[in-house]
């Protein structure tokens, strides 16, 4: 092959769906230290560790505004306002 071949081959590969699959796989697999242990193994310690103060939000039990969803609710932003206000 040519040299103005092998780049136009090379062009090619970098134009198709299977090297475009490959790039979002890399930007969606996630990060090796979340898929080395098994998720049904809980690991407190370890999971505090990561962050000192967690919110965890239960649907049922998330006061919204009336007519308002939990989703809306959720990704309002005073109420990301306010959690970082107090440190979360």
């Amino acid at each position: 092959m040519t040299t103005a071949e092998n780049n136009h081959v090379a062009w090619l590969v970098e134009q198709s769906m299977l090297q475009a699959a490959r790039q979002r796989a890399k930007l969606y697999s996630g990060q090796g230290r979340l898929w080395q242990q098994p998720f049904a193994h809980t690991r407190p310690r370890d999971a505090s560790a990561l962050a000192s103060v967690w919110f965890t939000a239960y649907p049922a039990s998330i006061v919204t505004r009336e007519n308002g969803t939990v989703l809306e609710a959720l990704g309002d932003e005073s109420l990301w306002h306010a959690l970082s206000r107090i440190g979360i």
